[in-house]
């Protein structure tokens, strides 16, 4: 099995940055990953990662093996923390971030028109290392 994490492009606005990666598992598209640059006050409830599995591939640990990739790039940006958020009922999503070395972690109350099912958020900052 060949994994690869490819950047596919990286977009920007006023205030946003977005670089977005393939997750790629023998040359087929298996998901996608983000790490997103913006004011620390704006990524606190989206968190600077999202990413997402196509469902016939969820289990495998791509997610976790694609944030594990893409440490190297946050870390050449000078990151050496980043946060990752979840809803905190999302457990495969929390045990994915809960493999890094976690330096603080807290639950919240949101009422953000983006996430308009969910009344909480798990935010977690996780120390950057390639």
């Amino acid at each position: 099995m060949h994994f690869e994490v490819k950047l596919e492009k990286t977009l920007q606005d006023r205030l946003w940055s977005y670089d977005l990666f393939d997750i790629l598992v023998d040359g087929i598209e298996v998901g996608n990953i983000v790490f997103r640059r913006a004011p620390s006050h704006l990524v606190r409830i989206c968190g600077h990662i999202g990413y997402h599995i196509d469902s016939p591939f969820q289990g495998h640990r791509y997610a976790y093996r694609a944030l594990q990739a893409i440490m190297g790039h946050i870390q050449q940006l000078g990151y050496t923390s980043i946060l990752v958020t979840c809803d905190p009922q999302n457990l495969p999503s929390k045990k994915t971030i809960e493999h890094f070395h976690i330096l603080n972690y807290e639950e919240v109350a949101i009422a953000d028109p983006e996430y308009p099912n969910q009344d909480r958020m798990a935010i977690y900052e996780i120390e950057v290392k390639p």
